[in-house]
């Protein structure tokens, strides 16, 4: 399982934010990101067939001003969701999986 986070507003450009032939003196590009999309999904290593993402929910970041998005998950927030990956592991018939947090604590 794993959460992560993207900026509503990112979006592809054929441009960066820098590049060595920019002219020098030029105006940054704007840095305000906006608000924050966060997601979690288990994901279930089944083989090359069977792999596929479990739980997956996606949600607005809160009004809370954190600048760390992993704020944006609360112990009330994980805990149903870990419920609801449970559940869908038993739909599957899976038992006696190995959930794997990355830099849980």
């Amino acid at each position: 399982m794993d959460e992560s986070y993207i900026h509503h507003n990112y979006a592809r450009h054929n441009d960066s934010l820098y590049y060595p032939d920019d002219e020098l003196g030029q105006a940054p590009k704007p840095k305000h990101k906006g608000q924050r999309l966060c997601f979690i999904s288990g994901i279930l290593d089944d083989g090359p067939d069977g792999s596929k993402l479990l739980a997956t929910r996606v949600f607005r970041g809160g009004s809370r001003k954190t600048k760390d998005y992993h704020g944006m998950f609360n112990h009330a927030y994980f805990v149903t969701w870990m419920k609801e990956l449970m559940d869908e592991l038993g739909v599957l018939g899976k038992s006696g999986a190995v959930i794997i947090m990355d830099n849980a604590s």
